[in-house]
């Protein structure tokens, strides 16, 4: 009788199993499944957030019009803390569900972790995370959403060179993946512009208090400011240096101008310049009208991270609708030879190309704080070159007198000299 009544209770957790998997089973016939993976705690809860509402967004537009090759897409969502195994524990549980494709997350130290899962399973794998040391890994699969240090650095730098020709900078980095590998490279781009680096100052993801940080900064006689952490410290560290009245130019990337970071700051914010691989606040209609339904929808202001992986979603799309591919590595295989146009693909807010190593290249801006939002002052064209395009659409070259003085023109400051 014992061990009829043990073999009973054995069958029904059994059943009990079996009928707790049939509804994910049975949704995922007939559709297109993918894994989405964002910060959703802790230091990344900011990016994270803004890039899970951007590739969501999309998801519900394409659903809503008919689906991916006639197939509507089902998100499963794993949202993490941002710590390493979270990322990896999440990547691990996506991965066996054998998505068509996976979107996160955005910090790069979990971008790292998750990708270590991704890359074996080769399934293609659109990030947030822009370090250096993740291209240097050369993942098969993986496919940036911004430009990657490596790109974006040379770019800041030769602006604040040209721009505002320190005689010396001082750069405040966050001590992780993303900073420590932009200290990196800046180094490296100062030298080829013999710009003298007067400190580095380290921070630490999640700090708050910067009195310290900026007590010392105060104390060395420089020309400009660069900061390149996380959005969460870089909300502190301008709310801090304007109580401290500093009052030299502070330059950054994408991250310090979102309007996350804005909206924190406050009045602090105001006048700051950056350079960054995308802007919500581009004079480009498609970017506006993306900007509008991001609004309408979660009553929010979108920011790069938004924007990033929107334009991942509708990458997919882009390529499935022009080429058929609906198998993985076929998939990975043409989207490196893809150049994602928006006079071609309907609702792609802005243009991209791959290469063979997944990175993605395509215009950038330079842009100041101003009135609660990013004004963009001039484009970067895709390629290099000597030339950036003013917001009159106006050509010219930054590392020239005439040049400055109409892209200062432009702000609040009087033309440099």
């Amino acid at each position: 009788m014992k061990k009829l009544i043990t073999t009973f209770v054995m069958n029904m957790f059994l059943l009990m199993a079996l009928v707790a998997l049939l509804p994910a089973v049975a949704s995922a016939e007939g559709n297109i499944v993918f894994a989405g993976i964002s910060e959703a705690s802790g230091a990344g809860a900011i990016a994270g957030s803004s890039f899970k509402n951007g590739y969501t967004l999309a998801i519900d537009e394409i659903n809503a019009s008919g689906g991916i090759a006639g197939k509507t897409i089902l998100l499963r969502q794993f949202n993490i803390d941002t710590n390493i195994d979270a990322a990896t524990r999440a990547a691990n549980s996506a991965v066996a569900l054998k998505p068509f494709a996976i979107i996160g997350p955005t910090f790069s130290g979990m971008t790292l972790a998750t990708m270590a899962v991704s890359g074996p399973a080769n399934i293609p794998h659109f990030v947030g995370g822009e370090a250096a040391s993740i291209a240097k890994k050369y993942p098969a699969n993986l496919f940036r959403t911004s430009l990657t240090q490596e790109m974006a650095i040379p770019r800041l730098a030769a602006f604040v060179q040209q721009a505002f020709q320190p005689k010396k900078v001082t750069l405040i980095y966050v001590d992780n993946d993303y900073g420590r590998d932009a200290k990196a490279i800046f180094m490296q781009s100062a030298k080829r512009y013999s710009m003298l680096v007067a400190d580095n100052m380290v921070v630490q993801p999640g700090q708050t208090d910067f009195s310290r940080v900026v007590d010392d900064l105060n104390k060395n006689d420089i020309d400009a400011l660069l900061i390149y952490t996380n959005e969460m410290e870089a909300a502190g560290l301008l709310k801090e240096l304007r109580l401290r009245q500093f009052n030299k130019p502070v330059v950054g990337d994408g991250p310090l101008v979102s309007q996350q970071v804005i909206d924190m700051a406050g009045a602090a914010a105001e006048g700051v310049y950056a350079h960054t691989g995308v802007s919500v606040d581009a004079p480009v209609e498609r970017v506006q009208s993306f900007d509008r339904r991001y609004r309408a929808k979660y009553n929010l202001s979108p920011d790069h991270n938004s924007l990033k992986a929107y334009f991942a979603v509708y990458a997919i799309k882009s390529l499935v609708d022009s080429v058929g591919v609906v198998e993985g590595q076929m998939f990975i295989n043409e989207m490196k030879k893809a150049r994602l146009d928006p006079q071609k693909q309907t609702n792609l807010p802005v243009r991209g190309a791959y290469d063979i190593y997944g990175t993605l290249y395509r215009e950038s801006y330079l842009v100041q704080v101003r009135n609660k939002k990013q004004l963009v002052l001039a484009t970067i064209p895709m390629g290099d070159g000597p030339t950036v395009e003013l917001a009159n659409g106006k050509e010219v070259i930054l590392n020239s007198r005439e040049g400055r003085k109409q892209f200062f023109a432009q702000t609040t400051e009087a033309a440099k000299k």
